[in-house]
């Protein structure tokens, strides 16, 4: 009865995290639909003002992964405090889990004999969460001084991702690579070299002039919403029970229930439940709306990732509210 009781004591606050991110999809979808009418009604203007929904998509998902999501992670890293980077105990059971994730979808899509589009959309949705779009507001509103360590949470999956993550990628690419021109190739990426100064200027404590600083905030605060857009361009094409939807519920059930009920285990196992429960939160986030951003740059199965993204941040209503009455 108390959990009950719980679940709809959250309700307000997971809908006050979640409704802006379908608000913004929708926006996505009525600028596809507007698009779309132009292009087939208004051909003359559609061309005059170059609109393209194809280009529209694909444009707005390199701001995010060249500008948007670099500003980000830098800016997170910048002011983090060192003490709460180099915690022991954060550090390692999340690397640790997200790593064994990782080993885990490798294996299985080997088993499966997935190709390297399904097998990459698999990887990458079974432990990419929204860390960042829904897990910074959601966990903050229920709990406001948690502001410092998940910055480094969100700091710590982004570095897995876009280290082993993007290796993987990349190896689906060149397969015959190089393991130096594997590296290289990771080691240029944007996300990464942003991760890197990020983690420079936290450990020298230098920081940026203020009005850089402001700069650098503004394109940050600009990711979430400009992917959303993106996200919304895209989906509004198609919709259908076809199945990759079928692929995307599993692995939306994954990322939601598995994924967290594993990092809850092993909190209990080693007794760090209580200094766990932020990253037990984090790790039952839906699956990471950046997934989409990096499919327009490495072979990934769209509609997979679309419909895990889709079903799990709708799923997320329900099971953030379950993973809340436990854990808070």
């Amino acid at each position: 009865m108390v959990h009950i009781l719980v679940y709809f004591w959250y309700m307000p606050v997971v809908l006050s995290a979640i409704v802006p991110i379908f608000l913004l999809i929708a926006l996505g979808i009525c600028i596809r639909v507007v698009l779309d009418f132009k292009c087939t009604h208004v051909p003359l203007l559609a061309r005059r003002c170059k609109m393209h929904n194809d280009a529209w998509s694909a444009v707005l998902n390199k701001y995010v992964l060249y500008i948007a999501l670099p500003a980000l992670l830098f800016f997170s890293l910048e002011h983090t405090r060192v003490d709460q980077l180099l915690a022991p105990s954060l550090l390692f059971f999340n690397v640790l889990l997200l790593v064994a994730i990782i080993g885990f979808g490798v294996l299985l899509t080997r088993v499966l004999k997935y190709k390297a589009p399904m097998a990459n959309a698999y990887i990458f949705c079974l432990f990419f969460g929204n860390v960042a779009y829904i897990g910074l507001p959601f966990i903050l509103s229920v709990m406001p001084g948690a502001a410092g360590e998940l910055s480094v949470l969100v700091a710590i999956h982004a570095i897995v991702a876009f280290t082993l993550g993007l290796f993987i990628l990349e190896k689906s690419i060149h397969k015959h690579a190089q393991p130096m021109v594997l590296l290289y190739r990771v080691v240029k990426n944007p996300l990464l070299i942003a991760i890197f100064v990020g983690l420079m200027f936290l450990l020298f404590g230098w920081q940026l002039p203020a009005a850089i600083d402001t700069a650098v905030q503004m394109l940050a605060q600009s990711a979430s919403p400009v992917v959303l857009i993106a996200i919304g361009l895209f989906i509004a094409r198609k919709i259908e029970i076809d199945n990759a939807f079928w692929h995307g519920a599993v692995l939306a059930g994954f990322k939601l229930f598995i994924m967290p009920l594993a990092f809850f285990l092993v909190a209990i196992l080693f007794g760090v439940r209580e200094e766990f429960t932020t990253s037990i939160l984090e790790a039952a986030m839906p699956v990471a709306i950046t997934t989409f951003a990096l499919g327009e740059l490495y072979p990934m199965h769209k509609k997979v990732v679309i419909d895990a993204i889709i079903i799990s941040t709708i799923g997320s209503l329900f099971s953030l509210t379950l993973w809340g009455a436990l854990l808070l």
